[in-house]
């Protein structure tokens, strides 16, 4: 039995400044000089910020017999990030047992090793949107609290704004995890675990913005909420030495994902817009459904004639018209609304794949990953300015073959078919060769006379293959950077891709050598 009490502090501070201009003179090169911008265009900005976080804990470990084993830790972590409620208390504690240690396993021969073990911890979240949301902020310039008092047309008074609302009574957001598995060492070399868990976060931080009867008062961070996340983790690795010159390891290890919002309650309202782009918010958080769901008009072919149209949109035909997209009038109301719009899948995958095979033959060596995600969508926002008559740019090459049979008809006029809808939305599964690698190693023998205790020439690949239904440049969509102001919106718009630039293929030629 071991044990451990510590305290910990620490201290987050920074500052800077920005200054810019306008109207530069291109002349002697000096339009690398602030000074060179026409004075009245000046604008200097300042900032600076801190938090502070301490911590208590303890943490204990007892084994007996190499069979029985339990860990716990507590933390009571404070952050100056909060006001009533400045600490939390985070309890953690797991338990193992190591059944082949134990007297009724001896005859079970085909079992080496094998142990259950149980988790649960709860872990904590400070990191909001900004350092200080339990305060009301405010802020100066003159491009945005400025006022001409006097009257006069050639003069302001700057003073302040509120750019946000304070929430004295923010708190921890936590996360408790439970997981519940077994780890197995086989005989003829496999190896195997499996791993049920549950990840329940509640007290969900966000920036909530406030109605606007309160004024221009910036967003408020609020405790809004609960997610849950659960599935399965496993790995299954077999090792085989075939003979002296010959062995190989196959290593399979996956995870299932089933993510959903219990709990929502941000500025009484059940859901959440985010994604924000040139036709709307492509995204919507609602209690009962995963985090970031697509959102928009289901797409059923065109219309094809006037009285295609006329038949279902009886009450407004809108803008609808032969050889656009037809949307799917889903309340039968005989039009084409907002309350038409409806949820257009998930970017979370529910199956999460890597393979690692590698294998040694004599004085070779061979490595190869595959990795790959199943089961989720994504928004191809990139057909947008491709696809259809975004800033009268050039279309793309499918229109030579699908305008007016699966793509709407060439009409400068149409801003109804680009409406968001599910054409957008893909199947964003794919596998991915991520890496591959052979090497060869010269005879130690040989290369003593030489002084050389090593050489080894290998050639490596890196993303070489790619095997996908998505028809964009690449399904490996990472979390957007989309902010509205300085609240972050990245996990409210998982799966969207702007255009983000692709994984380079790469090869690799190298040498390794040793004295």
């Amino acid at each position: 039995m071991n044990a451990l009490v510590g305290y910990e502090a620490k201290q987050t501070y920074y500052e800077g400044f920005n200054a810019s201009g306008s109207e530069l003179a291109f002349d002697n090169f000096n339009y690398r000089l602030l000074q060179n911008v026409n004075p009245a265009t000046f604008r200097m900005s300042s900032y600076r910020g801190e938090h502070n976080v301490v911590s208590q804990f303890f943490q204990t470990n007892y084994s007996y017999s190499d069979k029985y084993l339990v860990s716990a830790t507590v933390r009571r972590d404070g952050s100056s990030r909060f006001i009533e409620n400045k600490y939390g208390i985070f309890p953690s504690a797991s338990v193992g047992w190591r059944l082949s240690k134990e007297s009724f396993m001896d005859n079970v021969s085909f079992i080496n090793d094998l142990k259950l073990r149980a988790s649960y911890g709860v872990l904590g979240n400070n990191e909001v949107g900004g350092d200080y949301p339990g305060y009301s902020n405010f802020s100066t310039g003159v491009d945005a609290a400025n006022y001409s008092i006097n009257g006069a047309n050639n003069s302001t008074t700057t003073g302040f704004e509120q750019s946000s609302t304070g929430n004295p009574k923010l708190k921890w957001e936590s996360t408790a995890v439970t997981n519940i598995g077994f780890d197995a060492s086989l005989s003829g070399g496999w190896n195997v675990m499996l791993e049920w868990y549950k990840r329940d976060t509640r007290d969900m931080i966000y920036n909530v913005e406030l109605p606007l009867e309160l004024g221009a008062v910036g967003r408020q961070a609020q405790n809004i909420g609960q997610m849950t996340n659960t599935g399965f983790d496993f790995a299954i690795g077999y090792t085989k030495r075939v003979n002296r010159d010959f062995n190989f390891n196959v290593n399979l290890t996956g995870s299932t994902v089933k993510n959903e919002v219990v709990k929502l309650e941000a500025n009484s309202n059940t859901f959440i817009r985010s994604g924000g782009s040139r036709i709307g918010d492509n995204t919507y958080t609602k209690a009962g459904l995963p985090i970031s769901q697509f959102y928009g008009y289901v797409q059923e072919g065109l219309w094809q004639s006037q009285a295609d149209i006329n038949k279902v949109l009886y009450t407004s035909a809108g803008d609808a018209k032969v050889g656009r997209f037809r949307f799917k009038d889903l309340n039968g109301d005989g039009q084409i609304n907002n309350l038409d719009e409806t949820f257009l899948g998930s970017p979370i995958p529910t199956l999460l794949l890597g393979l690692n095979l590698t294998a040694n033959y004599k004085n070779w060596d061979f490595t190869m990953y595959w990795s790959g995600t199943y089961g989720n969508k994504l928004f191809n926002f990139v057909k947008y300015f491709t696809e259809f008559n975004a800033f009268q740019r050039s279309r793309s090459k499918n229109f030579l073959y699908e305008a007016g049979k699966t793509l709407p008809v060439l009409d400068g006029g149409d801003n109804y078919s680009s409406q968001r809808n599910s054409y957008y939305v893909e199947d964003g599964s794919f596998t991915r060769l991520k890496n591959l690698q052979v090497g060869y190693s010269l005879d130690a023998a040989s290369l003593k006379k030489l002084g050389i205790s090593r050489l080894r020439i290998y050639a490596q690949g890196q993303n070489l293959l790619t095997f996908t239904k998505y028809s964009g440049l690449d399904p490996d969509v990472t979390v957007t950077n989309i902010t509205e102001g300085f609240n972050s919106q990245r996990d409210l718009s998982l799966g969207l891709d702007n255009g983000r630039i692709p994984l380079a293929r790469s090869i690799i030629v190298g040498l390794n050598l040793e004295f």
